[in-house]
């Protein structure tokens, strides 16, 4: 959706690009009031993200996913770990192999230069996983009532904030809107409080919600449709 305006700025709306700018019967999609629009995802998102309810799921649902990571990076590890003293083992019999003359350096170099190349690939997969299992750490749990506060304050931003602060809330958390007439989709990460948390990162749990299906999909992100 392109944001346009008419009446000189007395009008703003949303047109789909492709239907104002190539071809009207491209898209079946019609121009919307950018306030209706807008008004709308507002509303849906109070409704329906900023409640204790979802904040809460979400949060169950990320630290699930992320001990489920973490339980499959430290197999991974175990399993390259093992790996490594048997490719050093058998590169010290080579080097023992050359040194006593039962063979010549040319003929084994190849064979020595793939083992330290999967000595090099195993560390290297090491260390990602350290990595990985590093920042998929579960989400410190919070209580009920500093859940309810965190909402409140939240919710209070979005209705109260200053204009940049509101932005910038909005941005951080709402990551794609489709508007597909009649339905709204909102794709959206766990939201944050831009005052306090600007500089941090938390995980949220993606899901796709409906009446009949509430699935885990995907880090990072969640989606509701209305």
């Amino acid at each position: 959706m392109l944001g346009a305006t008419a009446k000189s700025g007395k009008y703003r709306y949303y047109a789909c690009y492709s239907r104002s700018r190539v071809d009207l019967d491209c898209c079946k999609c019609k121009p919307i009031n950018s306030d209706k629009l807008e008004t709308m995802v507002v509303d849906k998102l109070k409704e329906h993200v900023l409640t204790e309810e979802n904040l809460s799921e979400l949060l169950r649902l990320t630290n699930a996913e992320l001990a489920d990571q973490s339980r499959k990076l430290s197999k991974d590890l175990e399993a390259c770990r093992l790996q490594l003293p048997k490719i050093q083992d058998k590169l010290e019999r080579l080097y023992d192999a050359i040194e006593q003359g039962h063979l010549s350096a040319a003929t084994v170099a190849p064979r020595i230069e793939k083992l330290k190349q999967q000595m090099n690939d195993l560390q290297s997969r090491i260390s990602v996983c350290e990595s990985d299992r590093e920042r998929r750490q579960p989400v410190k749990a919070i209580s009920k009532s500093e859940l309810k506060r965190y909402v409140t304050d939240l919710r209070a931003l979005l209705l109260e904030g200053e204009f940049f602060e509101q932005k910038t809330f909005l941005r951080s958390f709402v990551k794609r809107i489709d508007y597909g007439f009649p339905q709204v989709q909102i794709e959206y990460t766990f939201p944050l409080d831009p005052r306090t948390m600007a500089n941090r990162e938390v995980l949220a749990m993606g899901k796709k919600s409906g009446a009949d299906e509430a699935r885990t999909r995907d880090l990072l992100r969640d989606r509701q449709a209305f």
